[in-house]
């Protein structure tokens, strides 16, 4: 049974990030591009603490 995503129907999203500060950056674009896809979920991004910082500021996750 294959079904299409229905971008517009997903609520939540957990979106596991990369380990280091170099990979973290370079990843950004693609955060933006999935919170375009998924405008109406709330994307949470689990990082490890030293590369937390890079995303305070990214409009592209909510947490």
């Amino acid at each position: 049974m294959n079904q299409a995503i229905q971008p517009e129907k997903i609520k939540r999203l957990l979106i596991r990030g990369t380990n280091w500060v170099g990979d973290s950056v370079m990843v950004l674009p693609a955060l933006k591009q999935v919170r375009q896809e998924f405008s109406a979920a709330h994307i949470t991004l689990l990082v490890l603490p030293w590369a937390s910082g890079i995303y305070e500021e990214a409009e592209c996750v909510d947490q």
